[in-house]
């Protein structure tokens, strides 16, 4: 059986911090919250192709203390216009950069510390250099 697609849930001390950063900073738009904007407890965003979800905590994992060592990487159409739109609303990690491996990419840091990606190929050998990244 094939995976179609993932979606990766983080979890959030405050949702409406969640939202307001996603939403108003990022751009993206909200695609479901439960029970509502009021007092959310489950989060689903979208922009474009790209979509995360976030929940507070709850019953599956009160004794967990969550730690993400990864990054949420992006593929955004244009990533020089997308630098340009949030460059000055952001945690900077590391500016738009052409990095050895084939890619142009910039990092932030979202509200709740999680590292956020956002990159294109950019290499003779784009579907290689992409493919190589992915693969790391």
């Amino acid at each position: 059986m094939a995976l179609m697609r993932m979606i990766p849930m983080l979890e959030s001390g405050d949702l409406k911090v969640s939202l307001a950063y996603y939403r108003d900073v990022l751009g993206f738009d909200v695609s479901g919250i439960m029970p509502d904007a009021v007092n959310p407890y489950w989060l689903a965003l979208k922009r474009e192709g790209a979509e995360l979800m976030f929940t507070t905590r709850n019953d599956h994992s009160p004794h967990l203390n969550p730690v993400m060592t990864g990054v949420l990487y992006f593929y955004p159409e244009d990533v020089e216009a997308l630098w340009e739109e949030l460059k000055d609303k952001v945690t900077v990690e590391w500016p738009l950069q052409e990095f050895s491996y084939g890619m142009l990419e910039f990092g932030i840091r979202d509200c709740h510390g999680y590292l956020l990606s956002f990159g294109k190929a950019v290499s003779k050998n784009s579907q290689t250099g992409e493919q190589e990244h992915q693969e790391r």
